[in-house]
């Protein structure tokens, strides 16, 4: 909540200086009009730009989970099934991966726009760091968890855009979206369990939840044209909700591969759980504005 204030309040500080920046254009342009008449020049001067109403651009870059969506927190699932601590919140193992953002703005007035934008995060899972906590259970270099799965996460967000002049080429820029976060958690397969177990393949299915990303950076405009270059940086967050997840077995691996991997019985657990999600976003990109 205390965020959200804050972003309102930087909303309302960048509508003011628009409202100064445009009255001192106004008095600049009132001036310039009548020294055009009483010099003689016979016209007065017409004002230096036009709002360009329309925008659309693309970002890319780097994500970096932070806070629990890096950490490999043994206190959570996956590894607390095994020492019985919360089950109810999911271990985010996250690292850094690819980034992109496709987005589209209409400016409302001179420094602010209504932003839709799509985005998604290409994130690592660390299965290593999984992995070795996990066999702290069982007798080494028996036991291994494997997943040939990342996070890959969309938002689908909407919100007010504001910019602010800071020199002749160059704008601030400061956005607040809110929207949906939709996101996976790897699939886990644990094999080589002790006393012949068979194989077990965990899976989650589709995870969302209410996601808010904040953001502001650097823009620069060459000599008032269409396009324009973007430098930004931007937090995202959610708590993304799983309704369940499934478990399914498999006869263990021998020499005999008739008798390997084969599909024994998979079951559905209406257990919900939750996975914390934040990252800082770190992108270049082009727009263009018409």
């Amino acid at each position: 909540m205390r965020k959200f204030i804050l972003l309102a309040v930087s909303v309302l500080f960048f509508a003011n200086i628009c409202l100064a920046q445009d009255g001192s254009d106004s008095t600049k342009n009132e001036k310039k009009h009548s020294f055009a008449i009483t010099g003689g020049y016979g016209k007065a001067r017409k004002k230096d730009s036009v709002i360009k109403r329309y925008s659309f651009g693309f970002n890319y870059g780097t994500g970096f989970p932070f806070g629990n969506f890096h950490m490999g927190d043994q206190s959570k699932y996956p590894i607390s099934r095994l020492n019985g601590k919360d089950t109810g919140h999911l271990g985010g193992y996250g690292q850094s991966g690819f980034h992109f953002e496709y987005y589209f703005a209409y400016r409302v007035y001179k420094c602010i726009s209504i932003m839709a934008s799509l985005s998604g995060n290409d994130i690592g899972y660390n299965i290593n760091e999984v992995n070795a906590q996990y066999i702290q259970f069982f007798a080494p270099n028996t036991t291994v968890v494997t997943s040939g799965d990342s996070y890959y996460i969309l938002q689908y967000l909407i919100g007010p855009d504001a910019e602010l002049r800071i020199g002749k080429y160059f704008k601030i820029e400061a956005k607040a979206l809110i929207g949906l976060m939709s996101a996976n958690y790897p699939t886990l397969s644990y094999s080589g369990l002790p006393n012949g177990l068979p194989t077990a393949l965990y899976s989650f299915p589709q995870g969302s939840g209410f996601s808010y990303n904040l953001g502001t950076g650097i823009k620069y405009i060459a000599a008032e044209g269409p396009v324009a270059v973007h430098v930004d940086v931007a937090y995202a967050g959610s708590t993304v909700n799983f309704s369940s997840y499934s478990m399914a077995l498999y006869t263990p691996p021998t020499n005999n591969p008739a008798t390997s991997n084969n599909y024994i019985s998979s079951a559905v657990y209406n257990t919900p759980k939750s996975l914390s999600v934040s990252m800082f976003q770190f992108t270049l990109g082009l727009s263009v504005e018409l």
